[in-house]
């Protein structure tokens, strides 16, 4: 039998203030990662979390059965702490979208908290190579100028693992870059170019980051927004993928060669802006865990384009599998189903529905549609700014804190406290109106005595706080952001 184990011991923040390593805690937590289930025979769960009073163990069940064994063993796996990296809000306002429905109006300074927001444009990598390298290049420098003389950077969208087959460099390394079994997308995105998936195990990676300098040097682009990546798997040999098992071939997940990949691209693109003294962006669309260390800004929830409504986005579920900011890297929800034009004519949900949930979870949308960040983003952030939203403490709804008690199941409430002043989030995800109240403990929040003014950050409207009890009425699938003192 083979098992390993780790004893992971629970660090309090400071004295006196006690642990903050709770199993209720979303923050701070363990990720372990491995590639393939190869010389590995089990029953029951691979991986047990076994509780021993201040501290956890972890253990890994690689083999728990009697086994014949008649070769070495080998093993490779990793285990990953979160938070990866302290959290950058400003990152989380970037304005991103495609030149066919961007307007230039989108992107005035003014309409931009005073211009100090990131923005990018994508570009289909299909288009760039089938329209622009190939056939006006000098329409693709022009296009990167126009973009950036209004501030905004040139992404180019592609995915870490595909590659255009007509590309000579494809053509002539193909075979050995090749995901087996094989993947095509012909005609993406209406560009008529075919894209083919390739393993970030194979050589690659060398090709791409070359590919990703000229593109730098030629045309000045300012970064990659990275779609349709991460590790899925592949059995091609001739990098070193896949294994057998009886008289089989299976496929490996090429996780670390994955982190590899974005690890060198971040890497080279951060050393590249120091010495242009600029900055380069990696963008990545439903990056998770192994690969986000290496992005600087990701955004998760294109799966819900099937939907015709966010009735199923529970706040439990949001919490659970969409809700990332707890790895401290740039997170924003993309709520597909609020968009215009994505829909395609179906049903279109306000966008207000997908915020009552991501706010609850200190998450906002993508910024991305000039009505929804012009009404809905922008007073966030402005709010945010002014209540010095990085210096305060965030309370999430599910930790129950009596200090803001809603009165009835159907209000959630998650809250920031600062120095005198608080901030609240409350929401009604239900499909039904709720009226109630927000009973509010003045002094555990360190809050003054006296009628403190209320401020509504959206309609703006404004009431006085005279005791503990501060009244709520919340539409259907709606919030409130309350701005107290």
């Amino acid at each position: 039998f083979f098992q390993a184990e780790f004893c992971i011991r629970y660090q309090p923040r400071s004295r006196g203030l006690g642990d903050v390593y709770k199993r209720q805690n979303d923050f701070r937590g363990i990720f372990f990662y491995m590639e393939t289930p190869e010389q590995m025979n089990w029953e029951g769960s691979p991986l047990e979390v076994i509780e021993q009073g201040d501290r956890t163990l972890l253990r890994f069940n690689f083999i728990n059965l009697p086994t014949r064994l008649d070769h070495s063993l080998h093993y490779q796996f990793a285990l990953q702490a979160t938070p990866v990296r302290k959290r950058d809000r400003r990152l989380e306002r970037m304005l991103f979208g495609y030149p066919f429905f961007w307007k230039s109006e989108m992107i005035e300074p003014k309409h931009t908290a005073e211009g100090k927001l990131p923005a990018a444009v994508l570009w289909e990598f299909g288009r760039i190579e089938k329209d622009y390298r190939v056939t006006d290049p000098d329409r693709m420098r022009r296009m990167t100028a126009n973009w950036q003389s209004c501030g905004v950077e040139m992404l180019v969208n592609i995915g870490s693992g595909f590659f255009v087959e007509d590309e000579p460099g494809y053509q002539h390394y193909g075979p050995e870059w090749n995901q087996q079994p094989p993947v095509r997308y012909p005609n993406h995105a209406g560009t008529g170019v075919t894209l083919v998936k390739v393993c970030p195990r194979s050589s690659f990676p060398d090709y791409f980051l070359w590919w990703v300098k000229e593109m730098i040097e030629k045309y000045d682009i300012g970064g990659i927004y990275l779609d349709l990546s991460g590790p899925v798997g592949c059995a091609n040999p001739h990098h070193g993928c896949g294994f057998e098992r009886d008289g089989e071939w299976h496929m490996t997940a090429e996780q670390f060669a994955c982190r590899e990949f974005y690890k060198r691209c971040y890497t080279f693109l951060k050393e590249e802006g120091a010495k242009r003294g600029r900055e380069f962006y990696i963008f990545q669309h439903s990056a998770e865990g192994i690969v986000t260390t290496f992005v600087d800004m990701m955004t998760k929830g294109e799966g819900w384009s099937a939907a015709d409504d966010f009735d199923t986005l529970t706040p439990t579920y949001f919490r659970t599998c969409e809700s990332w900011s707890h790895l401290g890297v740039p997170y924003t929800f993309y709520p597909t189903v609020s968009m215009p034009v994505y829909r395609g004519g179906k049903y279109r949900a306000p966008h207000h529905e997908p915020l009552a949930c991501t706010l609850l979870h200190d998450v906002l949308t993508v910024g991305h549609w000039k009505e929804q960040i012009m009404g809905d983003l922008l007073p966030v952030w402005k709010a945010w700014d002014e209540f010095e939203i990085d210096q305060a403490e965030w309370v999430p709804y599910y930790h129950r804190d009596a200090r803001v008690a809603p009165s009835t199941a159907q209000l959630l409430a998650s809250f920031y406290i600062g120095p005198g002043r608080l901030m609240i989030v409350a929401s009604n995800l239900t499909r039904d109106p709720v009226e109630g109240h927000l009973r509010i403990d003045r002094r555990a929040l360190g809050l003054p005595d006296g009628g403190l003014p209320v401020h509504e950050i959206h309609s703006g409207d404004r009431q006085v706080l005279a005791s503990d009890v501060l009244p709520v009425r919340i539409g259907p699938k709606n919030f409130r952001l309350l701005r107290i003192n």
